[in-house]
C-alpha cells in the first residue's frame, strides 16, 4: 500500500530502477495491459476517499491520468478495491465499494455495469477464468460469487469467512480462495467450478417448482 511505485530490473533486483509517485494515493495493485505499447495499471486510494484506476506511461515515467474513479465516504477507507485483465486483454474488470463494473481496455470506457450487489458489497479480488469467459470476486461481503464475464449474470453464491484473496488455476477447473466456512478455522479454500455451476443450476430448479 505504498506511495510510490517501484519499477525493478529484472537481471538484478538489486535496487528499484526507477520510481513513480502514485500522486498521494496508495497504490494497492498493478498490472501490465498490453494494448500496443507498455503500460502499467495501478489501483490507488487516495486521501480523499476516492478509489481511481490510472494508467502509467513507462516511456515518460508519468501517470497518465485517471480510468475510472469512485467516491467513497470522505476520509474513509476502502476494504476492497481490485482490478484484473482478461487473457488477450479483452476486458478489465474493476471493483471495489459498492461496484464492479467491466472497461474496454482500449477505450478505458464502461462496458457493463454488474447488478444486484447488495449495499454492503465490497470487492477485495476479482479474477477472470484462463478463458476469459468466468470471473470470480471475493471481498468483506463475506460472499463469493461467480459470474458470467460477458453477460454480467450472477451464476453462483457462496457464503463464507475472511475472504481475502480468489485465484482460477491454470486449467480453469478449480477456484482458489483464502477464508473459512467456520469461524475460527483460516483455510485455504478449493472450489470445483464445475460442481458449483451444477449445484447452482439444481438450486435454480428447485425454487422454481
Amino acid at each position: 500500500m505504498a506511495s510510490r511505485i517501484e519499477l525493478w530490473p529484472t537481471d538484478s533486483f538489486a535496487v528499484p530502477d526507477r520510481v513513480l509517485h502514485s500522486a498521494g494515493g496508495r497504490a494497492s495493485k498493478l498490472a501490465f495491459l498490453n494494448t500496443g505499447s507498455d503500460t502499467l495499471l495501478a489501483s490507488v486510494i487516495d486521501r480523499r476517499g476516492t478509489i481511481r484506476l490510472r494508467a502509467v506511461d513507462l516511456d515518460k515515467d508519468t501517470i497518465t491520468g485517471d480510468i475510472a474513479h469512485h467516491q467513497i465516504t470522505d476520509g474513509a477507507d476502502c476494504y476492497g478495491f481490485s482490478f484484473d485483465v482478461s487473457p488477450r486483454n479483452q476486458q478489465i474488470a474493476l471493483g471495489g465499494c459498492g461496484f464492479l463494473v467491466l472497461l474496454d481496455p482500449r477505450s478505458f470506457q464502461i462496458t457493463h455495469r454488474f447488478t444486484g450487489l447488495g449495499e454492503d458489497f465490497q470487492c477485495q479480488v476479482v479474477s477472470f477464468s484462463p478463458d476469459g469467459r468466468l470471473l470470480v470476486s471475493c471481498g468483506s461481503h463475506h460472499t463469493l460469487r461467480l459470474w458470467d464475464a460477458s453477460t454480467g449474470e450472477l451464476l453462483v453464491e457462496r457464503e463464507y469467512f475472511l475472504p481475502i484473496n480468489v485465484a482460477f488455476s491454470p486449467d480453469g477447473q478449480t477456484i482458489a480462495s483464502t477464508g473459512s466456512l467456520r469461524k475460527g478455522s483460516p483455510s485455504v479454500l478449493l472450489w470445483d467450478v464445475q460442481a458449483l455451476l451444477q449445484d447452482a443450476r439444481e438450486e435454480a430448479r428447485n425454487d422454481a417448482k
